[in-house]
């Protein structure tokens, strides 16, 4: 709208002068101011579009990055899981719905049977390779709605949500197998050893963590490659 107004300023300006050579001089010096102005006012509507669109291209850069460095922030570098920092959150979240509206959940975690053996046996690399491809069949067989972390070493943890503790024992069982049919690189066979634990009332995430890990013992202990439960 404003063009239009100056355009159409301009054009009066023609039609109205007067035949004189004093007046000819002002009607150009007049149309020369419009037509400066005219001009100043489209640069700076194209240069304000370029802004807008640098920076609105500079905000989605940074977002982008910000959500990079979020995920970075909660996965382990090396299998891409989950850390101990979004297992914690994860955990935290599952407890309040448990003590808000009794949805229940489980906690199972696993232990690569004799990682050790393979470290010294094959050396770090060949280990690390391991790590990544067990990780990769946990990806792959949980929920959508379970969470899969890197515990720690060669330990992992699966929370499994809206899941009893005989719910979470029988995906654990399967899961094992999964893990037995697994042509490991260089390896071969792996096994793993499990313990799993519900939520009760009045537990609270050390509680239900602490009885995992206990269940995890019994089944290291009594020969490996077993799932337990705590009871």
């Amino acid at each position: 709208m404003k063009n239009v107004f100056i355009f159409f300023l301009l054009f009066k300006t023609f039609l109205f002068a007067k035949g004189s050579e004093a007046d000819c001089n002002l009607m150009f010096e007049l149309s020369f101011t419009i037509l400066l102005i005219l001009l100043f006012g489209l640069y700076r509507e194209v240069s304000q579009k370029r802004y807008k669109a640098k920076m609105d291209d500079l905000i989605y850069q940074i977002q982008e990055k910000n959500a990079l460095l979020k995920r970075l922030s909660v996965t382990d570098k090396l299998t891409g899981l989950n850390n101990r920092i979004k297992i914690d959150e994860v955990l935290n979240y599952n407890l309040s719905m448990f003590e808000r509206y009794e949805n229940l959940f489980s906690v199972i975690i696993l232990d690569i049977d004799h990682f050790k053996k393979i470290n010294d046996n094959y050396g770090h690399q060949v280990g690390d390779e391991v790590l990544k491809a067990f990780a990769k069949i946990l990806k792959e067989n949980v929920r959508i709605t379970d969470t899969v972390g890197r515990w720690g070493g060669e330990e992992f943890m699966i929370i499994a949500s809206e899941t009893d503790s005989a719910e979470a024992v029988k995906f654990a069982t399967n899961l094992k197998k999964k893990i037995i049919n697994f042509d490991f690189p260089k390896v071969g066979r792996v096994t793993a050893s499990m313990g799993v634990a519900g939520v009760d009332i009045g537990d609270s995430i050390e509680d239900v963590v602490s009885k995992a890990d206990i269940a995890l013992y019994s089944a290291k202990e009594s020969g490996r490659n077993k799932v337990v439960c705590s009871l």
